[in-house]
């Protein structure tokens, strides 16, 4: 049972690594609020680029549990 930890979103943009935002990840569960339980979780995530970008956007969600075990890790890459 996860009962609390951290939530990181990075960023890199044409391989230029943006400042990560580090999160609450009990706080930043709206669909599924923690103690988070092995289980499906169903969420959604929403992002509206801005219009003029051109290249590589690399985006990486991290979630570790309490004993900064990781329990999440996802990376997409996106060319504009």
């Amino acid at each position: 049972m996860v009962t609390g930890g951290t939530a990181t979103y990075s960023v890199k943009y044409n391989f230029i690594p943006l400042t990560p935002t580090v999160d609450d990840l009990c706080a930043d569960q709206k669909d599924d609020p923690c103690p988070l339980a092995a289980a499906h979780h169903n969420s959604k995530s929403i992002s509206t680029f801005p219009s003029g970008l051109s290249g590589t956007l690399v985006s990486k969600i991290e979630w570790k549990d309490q004993n900064a075990q990781p329990i999440l890790c996802m990376e997409w890459t996106v060319k504009c």
